[in-house]
């Protein structure tokens, strides 16, 4: 993550996603202390990049994707490998 931060940083080109697919969705059992009334949902996701991705040296990267939403409107909690 935080070579993706030095990227961004430097406005070095970041390799490009083509496409993705959503493996699974489903109700999350994390929660935030302090935000336990938000909706949690874990999203696998698989992305595939263009080429090979410097970072984390693959041209596709499955991960799990944490979310949390309240009133219609979601970020991201966590990524896992």
């Amino acid at each position: 993550m935080l070579l993706y931060q030095v990227f961004i940083k430097n406005q070095t080109d970041l390799p490009e996603v083509i496409h993705y697919d959503i493996i699974s969705n489903q109700d999350s059992y994390k929660a935030l202390s302090g935000l336990e009334d938000y909706s949690y949902y874990d999203i696998k996701i698989t992305v595939y990049f263009e080429e090979l991705n410097s970072i984390l040296n693959v041209e596709e990267y499955t991960t799990t994707v944490t979310l949390i939403e309240k009133d219609q409107k979601f970020s991201v909690v966590v990524m896992e490998e």
